[in-house]
């Protein structure tokens, strides 16, 4: 999964440490929990701010769905 949105932020010349808020959207709060040691290899060591919703997805095969908020450093 952290490859996947790695390859989406770099599109946008970002990287995780560029992320300044994340929004975690899933349909059943149980499945949050064991995606922690994921979330942590990705934001471990940038912290942002960060959101956990409970809602439904489009697709019912989907468990989560994250939103990140990235912020360049200007030179």
């Amino acid at each position: 999964m952290p490859e996947q949105h790695e390859a989406a932020l770099g599109e946008a010349d970002c990287t995780f440490a560029d992320v300044v808020r994340v929004r975690y959207l899933l349909p059943d709060r149980e499945d949050f929990e064991p995606c922690w040691p994921v979330l942590r290899r990705a934001f471990g060591e940038v912290r942002p701010a960060a959101t956990m919703l409970m809602c439904g997805l489009a697709d019912p095969r989907m468990k989560i769905e994250i939103e990140v908020y990235a912020r360049r450093a200007t030179a």
